[in-house]
């Protein structure tokens, strides 16, 4: 019986303890109400594209609609401007060129992109081709999801980021299947 007592105030004295000792603020309930966890999470904005900046290059492959496919050489340059007021000053912009070269195709890429909380938002142009269209997407953990848009073809765009290399997937919605791109930079 003694211990039994002793346990329970022991668990009291405890209890008592970790929330004064943590400051929570407490329910109805005499339970720690949890902390708030801001809306986005530290990889958004200038935190995931600052590592961007630079030169890259690497191999390519190009898979056709009509079922060849080749491979590619390519670069890309990015220039990231971002945000030095903090969350609340403006958002992270992203200039970028990415060049691929096969022995039937030649990609001219160009775009220049915001990100905020996350949202991307921008333009792109394909210099070769004559196109150009909108860019929309959101940042993940591991790099961006995006949808390139224009009168002629749509493509969807996975970057995955890690350390120095980057890894670029399209799928497009006319005459290339899919383009998949290696980058290193380091």
């Amino acid at each position: 019986m003694f211990a039994t007592r002793s346990l329970g105030a022991s668990l009291v004295l405890l209890a008592a303890s970790l929330t004064t000792a943590g400051a929570a603020e407490l329910d109805a309930n005499g339970v720690p109400v949890p902390t708030p966890v801001a809306a986005t999470s530290p990889f958004h904005d200038y935190s995931l594209i600052q590592d961007l900046g630079g030169y890259w290059s690497g191999q390519g492959s190009a898979r056709y609609t009509d079922g060849s496919s080749e491979k590619l050489h390519c670069v890309a340059t990015y220039a990231v401007h971002g945000p030095h007021d903090g969350p609340a000053g403006p958002p992270g912009e992203v200039q970028q060129t990415i060049r691929c070269k096969g022995s039937n195709m030649e990609l001219k890429l160009g775009g220049t992109w915001t990100i905020r909380d996350g949202t991307i938002a921008g333009t792109w142009s394909e210099e070769t081709y004559s196109l150009a269209g909108r860019l929309t997407g959101k940042a993940v953990p591991a790099g961006f999801d995006l949808k390139a848009t224009s009168s002629f073809a749509d493509a969807s765009v996975a970057v995955r980021l890690s350390g120095c290399t980057q890894d670029i997937e399209m799928s497009f919605t006319q005459q290339v299947d899919k383009l998949h791109i290696a980058l290193h930079k380091c």
